[in-house]
């Protein structure tokens, strides 16, 4: 057997038996779920660092940094480690107080019951797409060292992971993530000191770098995405299920924000070396087919059998301490604020089985989704944008809901402007990002009407049922009315009723797909007293500058635009006096033009 596939199968069986053999002392949910708020410094301190040191970290920002330089690095390693350092000095100690299991119980204690289930529908998801991610680095370590086809490692990775989890448990966590954080930590070293002794030392390792490359910025990266690159991370993992859970874990409040803030400076100093390989790479390896396997590859390039075997297992550490986490985050999420509170009188086995069931059945989807994605950086960005950046969404919406005058009373104050434009300003913006919200309910209850139309038309059952989700799926950015309608064709499809899916595909393309082109400028410009055509072009702009935000973004700069043009061209009148008010079958030209 090849020397490093040996090695490889030895290490991960190790891993295996401690794991089991720590999962005995697991009896109970909070045993289970918070390794029965038990640990101390160094536990707590490498399960921080190795749970958040993942694939990502080793594979995918040593890519990104390979193809963009630091500016493709901003999320991994300095984006999560700063979020680490903000948990640990403002939120670690009084989560840690309070007593909590889960980031939804922190949810349901200010909010109520009906945030907490909302809560755990946005988080839950977030965490099966990192354990996704997790996998399929996995299985693309596998498929480098044993030769196999990239599905079959997989499928291999995601029968080792769900074996090693769902017998587990956050206690038997936290201790393999001590030998596994070691495991990574040697690893890693290793390859760096191979590597700078490979370029000539330090000096010439350092002078090897394209000094363009040290740069966060890029003139490939506009303002707006650097921006977005790095909140994603910060705003977006800072309500993690798996960062709270350790914080939660640990055995008092002290140690709970000291060893958040020791786990940062770690994954900090660690997650420096694949950059550092990234950014020497484009010398050591410059014509890589895929970024993504430049750390691997200058590990089988310059390190002999032994240290490939510590690479790989440093590799494997980090995959295997980060996709227990996040099964085990959706899961108990799931468990404890959706599945127990239906059940008041299971007991605390019946808990923990339950839990288990939830591992085993995330840990299936996450195989699906790992077999789905085309690179790891994207489940990763798609994970913290997803869920835990939504659920940092509404959060920040409440407070703006709550405090919204005194807010607008603090930026009116800030702006150089007289108080009646600046009032006539953010009434514009008030009409144009109503009648944009306007716009998307009426349009996704027309979609949903007309999906059931064709549902009753064609005879599928429940219509009523599927036309009011496709109206709430229209709604929701990336999805939409054809993910109850693809489905439904193919069914028809399969039960040989051609004719009709033919039918339902073709009233989903041409009809409910293109009624939101059409509908969506004179809605909202009839709303917002602009010509449909300027809604359209901003429409578009919005989308082209922001993303699917723009839909509601593009109105709102081009309404704010107009505004202050018009502040500054007619200073003594009100500014909505004369703002592209466009009458049904009025003329092309804009009454701000003379």
């Amino acid at each position: 057997m090849n020397p490093v596939v040996l090695g490889v199968a030895l290490y991960v069986l190790s891993q295996l038996a401690l794991g089991l053999w720590v999962a005995r002392r697991v009896s109970t949910e909070t045993d289970y779920l918070l390794a029965g708020r038990s640990l101390g410094y160094g536990l707590a301190t490498f399960t921080i660092f190795a749970t958040w040191f993942g694939a990502e970290t080793c594979v995918g920002a040593a890519g990104q940094v390979f193809e963009h330089g630091l500016a493709g690095g901003a999320s991994e390693p300095f984006g999560y480690a700063l979020c680490l350092l903000l948990m640990g000095t403002v939120f670690a100690a009084a989560l840690w107080q309070k007593g909590y299991v889960t980031v939804a119980d922190v949810v349901r204690a200010r909010f109520g019951v009906g945030a907490e289930r909302f809560a755990v529908l946005l988080v839950a998801p977030t965490s099966v797409m990192w354990a996704a991610a997790q996998i399929r680095a996995f299985g693309q370590v596998l498929a480098a060292t044993a030769g196999v086809d990239a599905d079959v490692a997989i499928a291999v990775a995601a029968t080792i992971v769900l074996f090693y989890t769902v017998s587990g448990g956050l206690l038997a966590d936290a201790i393999t993530d001590l030998v596994q954080g070691l495991a990574l930590i040697v690893g890693l070293v290793v390859l760096l000191v191979t590597v700078v002794s490979h370029l000539g030392g330090i000096g010439p390792a350092i002078a090897a770098i394209d000094p363009a490359r040290l740069s966060f910025g890029s003139s490939e990266i506009g303002a707006l995405a650097m921006i977005d690159s790095w909140a994603i991370p910060v705003c977006g993992s800072l309500v993690a299920q798996e960062l709270v859970a350790r914080v939660l874990a640990c055995r008092s409040a002290k140690v709970a924000r000291r060893a958040t803030i020791a786990g940062a400076l770690v994954y900090l100093a660690v997650g420096l070396i694949p950059v550092f390989i990234g950014l020497v790479g484009v010398t050591l390896v410059p014509n890589i087919a895929h970024p993504e396997q430049i750390v691997g590859e200058v590990a089988r390039l310059h390190l002999g059998t032994l240290g490939y075997i510590a690479f790989i297992g440093a590799l494997i550490s980090a995959i295997l301490s980060t996709v227990d986490s996040a099964l085990l985050a959706a899961a108990s999420l799931t468990a404890h604020n959706l599945i127990v509170p239906l059940r008041p009188g299971i007991t605390d086995a019946g808990k923990l089985r339950v839990s288990r069931l939830c591992v085993l059945a995330f840990g299936v989807i996450a195989y699906l989704l790992a077999r789905s994605a085309e690179r790891v950086h994207d489940l990763v960005e798609d994970a913290s944008a997803f869920g835990t950046g939504g659920l940092f969404v509404v959060f920040v919406m409440y407070y703006l809901f709550r405090d919204g005058k005194q807010v607008r009373s603090a930026l009116s104050g800030a702006i150089p402007l007289r108080h009646r434009q600046t009032y006539a300003i953010f009434m514009r913006i008030r009409e144009v990002v109503s009648a944009s919200v306007y716009g998307v309910l009426v349009i996704s209850v027309i979609q949903g009407a007309l999906g059931g139309i064709v549902f009753w038309a064609l005879g599928l059952p429940s219509a009523v049922l599927w036309s009011v989700a496709m109206m709430f799926l229209s709604l929701i950015p990336l999805t939409g009315a054809f993910v109850v309608w693809i489905p439904a064709a193919i069914f028809l499809a399969a039960s040989g009723s051609w004719i009709k899916a033919i039918l339902l595909m073709l009233w989903g393309i041409l009809v409910i797909g293109l009624v939101d082109d059409f509908l969506r400028p004179k809605l909202v410009g009839e709303r917002a007293k602009l010509h449909e055509l300027f809604i359209f072009f901003a429409v578009l702009g919005g989308l082209k500058v922001f993303g699917l935000l723009g839909i509601v973004l593009g109105p709102v700069v081009l309404a704010i635009a107009l505004a202050l043009f018009d502040a500054f061209r007619h200073p003594d009148s009100t500014a909505s006096s004369t703002m592209l008010i466009m009458p049904t079958g009025a003329s092309m030209t804009p009454t701000i033009l003379p």
